[in-house]
């Protein structure tokens, strides 16, 4: 499955992620696309992550690990009907995010969460709902 980072963030001790509005380029049938992305927040402490959208089709997830590789700990796969609780708790600072698509032409963001430093109040950040 080819993927491509989903680079589309802002900050280094709070901000915001998003999914590419474009997941995937595929046009044969069954082919899959998404992007992956190694969040790195400037911290010595855990994070904690809020999404504030997740709009995902059939067949599409977003998962999270703890650390920066998927071999890392799941922290959770969260699809259309297994939605993220509120607030998500990191260990580390580094988080390895990876999205899965079918979809050959997003018109909208699938997913954005900000992050910060965990004891930090819910930082108010402008999170683009559709890049």
């Amino acid at each position: 499955m080819a993927t491509r980072p989903c680079w589309q963030w802002s900050g280094e001790v709070t901000g915001w992620l998003a999914s590419p509005v474009t997941s995937s380029r595929c046009t044969s049938p069954g082919c899959g696309g998404g992007c992956t992305s190694v969040l790195y927040v400037a911290t010595n402490k855990p994070v904690q992550l809020r999404f504030r959208t997740l709009r995902l089709y059939a067949g599409e997830y977003v998962e999270l690990h703890d650390g920066a590789t998927a071999s890392d700990r799941l922290i959770g796969r969260f699809t259309s009907s297994h939605r993220p609780s509120r607030v998500i708790h990191i260990a580390g600072n580094e988080i390895f995010v990876a999205f899965r698509s079918r979809v050959v032409l997003r018109v909208n963001v699938a997913f954005n969460f900000t992050f910060q430093p965990k004891g930090m109040s819910d930082v108010i950040v402008f999170v683009p709902d559709d890049l």
